[in-house]
């Protein structure tokens, strides 16, 4: 992830403003790309969708970095969408070729769009962040389908246990209280 957040750096605005919408706000392509300026709540920092895919509403919070990227973006005077062309005003419907270039040059394979959906998960359980809460953040009906969008990281898993070995430990080893004498 290091790498692509370096080369992100390198590509057009309107691109690095899409990956980091959909990384820090879960949020689905179509969902991004038919973002309009109205569906901003800039005061409380939060996204309305209006439609999503399983045709309900969705209010999205915002982190600062989603704020501070949507504002650099600036709006376009003939056009009420966000990710818009800069010479035609009209809404972008894709962005292969940029993305397989983003791709190309941090020499990452087998990673699509969509998987900054996944990843946003994945990051958000790793950083403490129960389920519930992230099954909520991507609009998913049932618990099982937030399931198959966590991916923990070996690192993850492998403190995870030895985090419980550290428990036990103290169960079977507890440290004695050393008293200090007043003199």
């Amino acid at each position: 992830m290091k790498r692509f957040w370096e080369a992100l750096k390198d590509c057009p605005l309107y691109f690095q403003a899409l990956v980091k919408v959909a990384f820090y706000t879960g949020m689905r392509k179509g969902e991004i790309l038919s973002l309009r300026w109205k569906d901003i709540d800039w005061k409380n920092k939060k996204i309305m969708i209006a439609k999503t895919k399983n045709n309900e509403r969705r209010i999205i919070p915002t982190n600062g970095e989603v704020y501070k990227t949507l504002l650099s973006l600036g709006r376009h005077i003939r056009s009420e969408y966000i990710f818009v062309n800069p010479k035609t005003g009209k809404p972008y419907v894709d962005f292969k070729k940029s993305w397989r270039s983003l791709l190309k040059r941090t020499q990452i394979e087998d990673f699509r769009f969509h998987d900054l959906r996944h990843n946003f998960a994945s990051y958000l359980v790793m950083s403490g962040v129960d389920i519930r809460t992230v099954q909520e953040l991507l609009g998913h009906k049932s618990l099982r389908m937030t399931e198959r969008y966590l991916h923990l990281a070996p690192e993850h898993l492998k403190n995870a246990v030895e985090n419980l070995q550290k428990v036990v430990t103290n169960w079977t080893h507890p440290v004695k209280n050393k008293m200090v004498k007043n003199s």
